[in-house]
């Protein structure tokens, strides 16, 4: 194995691995969606994991429709339980979770979960099928945390469980869709008279 790739991108001793803060948002000033990771590690060998999800509602941001897409996107996944921190922390064996959500104006804005573990090894399954592996040591009360790059491994079981809601929704999407072309058809067989008006109607939608 090459020494790249047994090298850590991240390693943190003692008083810096007990806590950790690991910033997802990237460097841009704003940005719609903006996620953080905090890990906490106890004397006692436990461990805590918080993930926080922003939502931004900036105006400025939710003029463009993409973005806009984005923000809804998240929100939705996040209330369905079906975004990517929800489904690791399903993987995790916590002993105990909880979910805190802050709104304004009924919109979600702010997500944060937190995990306790009882196992520090069980981090790996919070980082499971990404492209890098957590490694925990604890030697006379002092913890190592590091991150070493990994092959990236199939999907994790929640990631195809996710692979298989949204498939079954494009499907059942899809499947309304063909019923309502069918009927549609089925209409126009039954009144010719109508078909040059829906014919015009779609030319003048497109």
């Amino acid at each position: 194995m090459s020494a790249s790739r047994t090298r850590p991108i991240l390693r943190l001793r003692g008083a810096l691995a007990a806590a950790i803060l690991i910033s997802l948002a990237g460097s841009c000033l704003e940005r719609p969606v903006v996620e953080s990771l905090e890990i906490r590690f106890a004397a006692g060998g436990g461990v805590e994991v918080a993930v926080e999800t922003g939502l931004s509602r900036e105006d400025d941001l939710l003029s463009n429709p993409r973005v806009a897409e984005r923000i809804e996107t998240a929100e939705r996944e996040i209330l369905a339980g079906l975004d990517a921190w929800s489904l690791r922390f399903a993987d995790l064996e916590a002993e105990r979770e909880t979910l805190f959500q802050e709104r304004e104006k009924k919109r979600l804005t702010r997500a944060r979960r937190t995990a306790v573990l009882s196992d520090p090894e069980s981090l790996r399954a919070l980082f499971a099928g990404s492209d890098v592996s957590p490694v925990v040591a604890t030697r006379d009360d002092v913890t190592e945390f590091a991150l070493y790059p990994s092959g990236r491994p199939g999907a994790t079981e929640a990631e195809r469980q996710r692979l298989r809601v949204e498939t079954d929704a494009w499907i059942s999407a899809l499947s309304d869709w063909l019923a309502a072309t069918s009927d549609l058809y089925g209409y126009l067989d039954a009144h010719p008279d109508r078909a040059r008006h829906v014919s015009a109607g779609t030319s003048g939608s497109s």
